[in-house]
């Protein structure tokens, strides 16, 4: 092999590790594991209005980690409905991923914060705020026990999961649908607590957690 030819060679094997490490930095994996911090995450702050789709292309919407929140009216992202204040944290959205947004408002998404919640006399309250906490980061281990109650006279439906972050296998979950229902679980490090409004109807939902060790 002449020394131009070793050289193209070796640009077209330099290339093609560039394009294979540029496809993992963008992969679904890539974003579930190392890229679940505020220094790595590559989201941008968009603004979602009711009758558009958005696909995440890497140009106008970034993926990564966002914290939603409802600017305007009422919206719907995906199949999660939202009244105007409402949040939801720490959201996933990887590479040609299409979210459609319904009803009659926006949605501002801006850069996960990944907050820790801090937990004071063993409880803490999200008000009107769902999403995925992580065991270790945003929310310590332990064993709680998860109450909701709904300040509207509406049906409500919150669905609660634990998963193992990096197997995402379901550990425990339950269906909240009754203002003052309890469901009690067990939060290791590394796994995940999601929840999230299936409400049809516009809520406003105090969900309490006491950790009981």
């Amino acid at each position: 092999m002449t020394k131009n030819k070793k050289i193209v060679f070796v640009v077209l094997i330099l290339a093609l590790a560039g394009v294979l490490i540029s496809r993992y930095l963008l992969s679904d994996e890539s974003y579930k594991t190392f890229r679940r911090n505020t220094k790595s995450n590559t989201a941008q702050m968009i603004t979602l209005r009711s009758g558009n789709t958005y696909t995440v292309d890497n140009k106008r919407f970034k993926p990564g980690y966002y914290d939603i929140k409802a600017t305007s009216g009422h919206v719907t992202v995906g199949i999660i409905h939202l009244k105007k204040g409402d949040r939801i944290v720490n959201r996933l959205y990887t590479m040609n991923n299409k979210v459609q947004v319904s009803g009659k408002g926006a949605a501002l998404l801006t850069p996960s914060k990944f907050k820790k919640i801090i937990v004071q006399n063993k409880r803490f309250e999200l008000l009107n705020e769902t999403g995925n906490f992580r065991a270790g980061q945003e929310i310590e281990s332990g064993t709680y026990k998860l109450s909701v109650e709904n300040n509207k006279n509406t049906p409500f439906e919150l669905f609660v999961q634990v998963v193992d972050a990096k197997t995402f296998q379901e550990k425990n979950s339950d269906d909240i649908k009754k203002n003052r229902d309890t469901f009690e679980f067990k939060l290791k490090k590394g796994e995940d607590l999601q929840l999230t409004n299936f409400s049809k109807k516009d809520t406003d939902l105090v969900i309490e957690l006491i950790k009981m060790k």
